[in-house]
């Protein structure tokens, strides 16, 4: 597939706080991002094969099993455009000299550190007739899940192949006016942000040259996308029942299930160079005026470590009379959840966000 996104950001987006920075032409923050291509080819490969058999043992026992076996490709940038470190942002080291050609990997093609070969999925079913109205069954599986391919942005847009810098009154790298060509142009602020970032990466120069003295990030920090160490650990879910059913006279039924999910390594995203500007122990456990590694801005990292349970007893009673059929259900059920929405879009857009100098925490 062609991934367009990147051309996000390409025209810069300028915000103005008041209505004196509208009058005199000065932008709050001017943000445009500097991808080397608008475009990038994102191959991925799905493959499922299954097998199921279904045996009758006796006139009461029939039995069911199944399998299904999966083998999902890691993302791959057929222009060799991801950029990421080696795993886990919390594995790297942080030492704010080293340079960044060495913390991230250039030209790297598959998304993740690894991916497993094959997701085996096994379930199971039986039922057994206790008598001509009345029947019990259970049964229990594994289903695997996919990682969404919109997860791809997130290593195609690290720089240095799509940075983004922030000019104005309130941006990271300077400048006032909206407009590029004027003095002393946010616009032009960050795309010479961007030229000073290219040329230090490219040369392993220091990344936090000219770094202020109690400031929380360097000059030309940039936002990062990071991924578990390791190999990927790919979501499923455990399903299982156990249920009577029981005919109702001639035309009436009624059914009671126990059933249960459990969802592991639920997909999510977390940010992990957060910190606060309000007061030290304000807020713990985010640090005051101080990121976990100051060479960087938001670092949001990829993870697959969440989970959820779901437990329920649901009835089911049908009676019909005539041409008319009466249902009612009932259900009674607890659920634990850490992860909505999939954990890749935002639940809630009023949540708390703990923010400094654009610096989402």
């Amino acid at each position: 597939m062609s991934d367009y996104d990147l051309g996000e950001g390409v025209v810069p987006t300028v915000i103005y706080n008041d209505l004196a920075q509208f009058t005199y032409g000065a932008a709050s923050t001017a943000t445009a991002g500097f991808p080397v291509t608008k475009k990038e080819r994102i191959a991925l490969g799905n493959l499922d094969m299954y097998a199921m058999d279904t045996f009758k043992a006796s006139q009461r026992w029939t039995l069911m099993a199944g399998l299904r076996v999966t083998w999902n490709t890691n993302p791959v940038n057929q222009h060799g455009l991801f950029a990421r470190p080696a795993g886990s942002f919390l594995n790297m080291g942080h030492n704010i000299s080293q340079p960044l050609n060495q913390a991230i990997q250039t030209n790297v093609r598959t998304l993740f550190p690894g991916t497993p070969l094959l997701s085996w999925q096994p379930r199971a079913s039986v039922a057994y007739k206790l008598s001509d109205k009345t029947a019990v069954h259970a049964g229990g599986g594994i289903f695997n899940d996919i990682i969404p391919a919109q997860v791809a942005d997130l290593g195609a847009t690290n720089a240095p192949y799509a940075p983004v810098f922030v000019g104005g009154i309130n941006g990271q790298v300077g400048g006032i006016g909206i407009a590029p060509g004027v003095p002393n142009s946010a616009v032009d602020a960050s795309a010479q942000a961007n030229q000073s970032f290219q040329t230090a990466f490219g040369s392993g120069g220091a990344p936090c040259a000219g770094l202020p003295a109690g400031a929380p990030t360097c000059p030309l920090a940039v936002n990062l996308n990071t991924f578990p160490s390791g190999t990927l650990k790919t979501p499923y879910f455990l399903q299982w029942s156990l249920g009577l059913e029981r005919e109702l006279g001639a035309r009436g039924s009624l059914r009671i299930d126990y059933v249960g999910t459990r969802s592991v390594h639920e997909p999510y995203q977390v940010q992990l160079n957060g910190y606060q500007t309000v007061c030290n122990d304000c807020f713990a456990p985010f640090a005051y005026n101080q990121p976990l590694d100051q060479r960087f801005g938001s670092v949001n990292e990829f993870r697959t470590d969440a989970g959820s349970n779901y437990t329920g007893l649901q009835t089911s009673a049908t009676k019909q009379f005539g041409g008319l059929t009466l249902r009612g259900n009932y259900t009674y059920s607890h659920c634990l959840d850490e992860v909505s929405n999939g954990g890749l879009l935002a639940f809630s857009s009023l949540g708390i966000s703990l923010s400094a100098a654009g610096r989402s925490a």
